[in-house]
């Protein structure tokens, strides 16, 4: 009886250990859906096209001259700003995690859609997930920036 029990304990033991094996975890499960994702992947390329030069592939800038993407305390703030930044570009001085920067950030040219997957792209891999965007609010942003611009020329 005791060797029953012995085998049925080891056999038991071998399938769980299989099971640990073939089924991924949380995390990887997430990292999956994460890459497998159209707007995750449209987001990681045109980031990298895009902002990455300057920004660096891993999101921590060039010290003194282009601010960090990762953990940084400016992306926390408004998301709008940072659309905003997206959109019209930055010819100003700003503070990212206790430090200035002054400089120009061209804008991002690209869709609606191209623009608000880079912003969830930003947020989801350098450690600022507190916010998304929709591309409709990336295009109510611009069009609002649009007719603010319009009414600057005419005064």
């Amino acid at each position: 009886m005791k060797r029953n029990y012995l085998f049925f304990l080891l056999f038991i033991t071998g399938i769980l250990s299989v099971f640990t094996i073939i089924i991924p975890s949380y995390t990887e499960l997430n990292q999956l859906n994460k890459k497998s994702d159209i707007r995750y992947l449209n987001g990681y390329n045109q980031y990298n096209k895009k902002c990455a030069f300057c920004h660096q592939q891993d999101g921590s800038g060039i010290n003194d001259y282009f601010p960090p993407l990762y953990n940084s305390d400016y992306l926390l703030k408004d998301k709008k700003v940072v659309a905003e930044v997206l959109i019209f570009g930055l010819m100003d001085t700003i503070t990212v995690n206790g430090k200035t920067y002054s400089g120009i950030m061209h804008p991002v040219l690209g869709t609606d859609q191209d623009i608000a997957d880079i912003f969830n792209y930003m947020y989801q891999e350098f450690g600022n997930n507190a916010q998304s965007i929709t591309s409709l609010e990336i295009s109510t942003i611009r069009q609002k920036g649009k007719e603010a611009k319009r009414l600057e020329i005419y005064k």
